[in-house]
């Protein structure tokens, strides 16, 4: 359940970036084309990069895999939560530079959350898997179909409530 809420939840979280940054300036918006949209999708890339190459196989094994969790949830939510603020920066006439610079932020940061929460997601199922005797082909499986009906569902009715 864990692990769908959460794949449900990133698909949404990009989704919503995307839809709020294409908001005309008209509104108040960022009025980014896809072109500088992708650009800061490249942070989040680079992020999750970071993370795997780097933290989290070192960090798991010092705090272990409740905390890096916890901490990547956090770190996630945190990034997201502070995006009314990034809103402060959105007029391309006074901020035309600073104004990519939270919003790279965010995408850089809630990345690295995702890279501490899905692996050890993962590791959790595949544990629990393994006590129970179960297969991990099948598990895995399972897992994977409820989270592309999580990613299907999810967003859309998140849309709406943004809407």
């Amino acid at each position: 359940a864990c692990y769908c809420l959460l794949t449900g939840y990133a698909a949404a979280w990009t989704q919503n970036f995307i839809e709020l940054v294409s908001m005309p300036c008209t509104v108040d918006g960022f009025a980014l084309g896809p072109r500088e949209i992708g650009n800061l999708q490249n942070c989040a890339g680079v992020g999750l990069l970071l993370t795997q190459l780097f933290l989290y196989s070192h960090l798991t094994k010092r705090w272990g895999l409740l905390a890096c969790f916890v901490v990547g949830f956090a770190m996630n939510s945190l990034a997201t939560l502070l995006f009314p603020a990034y809103g402060l920066l959105a007029d391309a006439q006074r901020f035309p530079v600073w104004r990519y610079v939270p919003l790279a932020c965010m995408q850089f940061f809630g990345q690295i959350g995702f890279g501490f929460c899905f692996p050890t997601i993962f590791v959790w199922i595949n544990r629990e898997a393994a006590a129970s005797s179960l297969s991990l082909g099948l598990v895995n499986g399972w897992c994977q179909s409820l989270g592309s009906l999580c990613r299907a569902l999810v967003p859309p009715a998140m849309a709406s409530l943004l809407s």
